[in-house]
């Protein structure tokens, strides 16, 4: 094996280096908002049912019928679609969001990500 050629380490390594960060952000989770996974909804009285959450802003219930939602102001989440679509949301927590008829009333509905 020769000597190495002068600047080809140089291009090679930032270019992995890049590389390797991108892989990094893309597997970060969103700073603010709910991160993607799989959720489990506790309704009072009613048990528990599956809610997933996606990347884009897209959530699929037990049944598979998806819908769209976006943060809001503050901690608000806006169901703009699907079987959540005219429910109250806020998020609780990091992996928590809950449930509500109406903004004011009490979260009946409490969701958190599975570990």
């Amino acid at each position: 094996m020769g000597p190495p050629i002068p600047g080809v380490l140089v291009k090679i390594l930032p270019a992995a280096l890049l590389a390797s960060l991108f892989s990094l952000a893309a597997h970060a989770e969103p700073e603010g908002g709910l991160p993607p996974g799989a959720y489990t909804c506790s309704a009072y009285g009613a048990g528990t049912f599956p809610i997933t959450i996606s990347a884009g802003g897209r959530y699929a219930d037990r049944a598979g019928k998806s819908g769209q939602f976006r943060m809001g102001a503050g901690k608000e989440i806006a169901f703009a679609s699907g079987s959540l679509a005219g429910y109250y949301s806020e998020q609780l927590g990091p992996t928590k969001f809950g449930l509500a008829l109406a903004k004011g009333k009490r979260f009946s509905t409490v969701c958190n990500r599975k570990k």
